[in-house]
């Protein structure tokens, strides 16, 4: 089979005199093998979280949402000494989907505005 994964993409920025469009169009995508884990993580502001992916044999493509009403979240990828890049923000009820390459430890931290903890929902797939 081919093109399992369907991902699609429109935006569009308007902040005064500035414009800009987003519209890649729709992705398809080869899923190699079946299925994907699917889990809610209370994530802290004290230690980052390393979030499970024992049940994807390849990682393939990540789907993160921000299910907090009041705080944000960092999420990256953990680095060689064990602490978290953070190379993502996700804002109050915001989302990211990318590809992340197999063998990849993601990590997530709440902020520290004070909330002491926040739920984001991640969904990894298998390549």
């Amino acid at each position: 089979m081919a093109n399992e994964i369907k991902l699609t993409l429109t935006g569009s920025v308007v902040n005064g005199d500035f414009t800009d469009d987003i519209k890649p169009g729709a992705l398809q995508v080869t899923q190699a093998a079946q299925g994907m884990q699917s889990q809610i993580v209370t994530v802290t502001s004290s230690a980052a979280v390393t979030i499970s992916t024992t049940n994807v044999g390849t990682l393939g493509w990540l789907y993160a949402r921000n299910l907090d009403a009041t705080n944000w979240v960092t999420w990256g990828p953990q680095s060689s000494t064990g602490g978290i890049i953070g190379i993502g923000r996700l804002e109050i009820s915001e989302w990211a989907a990318l590809r992340i390459s197999p063998g990849t430890t993601i990590m997530a931290l709440a902020s520290t505005t004070g909330a002491a903890s926040c739920k984001v929902l991640f969904k990894f797939y298998e390549d």
